[in-house]
């Protein structure tokens, strides 16, 4: 498999090119990747919180993972995503 590094704050990473299962706990990452047309690689998401102009992802197609503070890594470990894409803030 092809890998991209992605440089962040903590380190860097090397991630699957052209990930096809994503977990996505930021919604405005979640809104670029619809906007690229690639809500089709999106499996999971936070969906208690979802703002108002994502509701479509609402639908039962898309597994709910947890909340944005507590996710249920039990669902996203059978999932198996390539990629989690996740905020800042939950860093830790």
């Amino acid at each position: 498999k092809e890998t991209v590094t992605i440089k962040h704050n903590s380190d860097t990473t090397d991630v699957p090119k052209n990930p096809k299962k994503v977990v996505v706990f930021n919604f405005g990452m979640l809104d670029t990747l619809d906007k690229l047309g690639l809500s089709d690689r999106v499996v999971g998401l936070p969906k208690q919180t979802l703002p108002s102009y994502l509701k479509k992802y609402k639908d039962s197609k898309y597994e709910s993972v947890g909340g944005l503070k507590e996710p249920d890594f039990e669902k996203i470990a059978e999932l198996d995503p390539d990629l989690i894409i996740i905020e800042g803030r939950q860093s830790e």
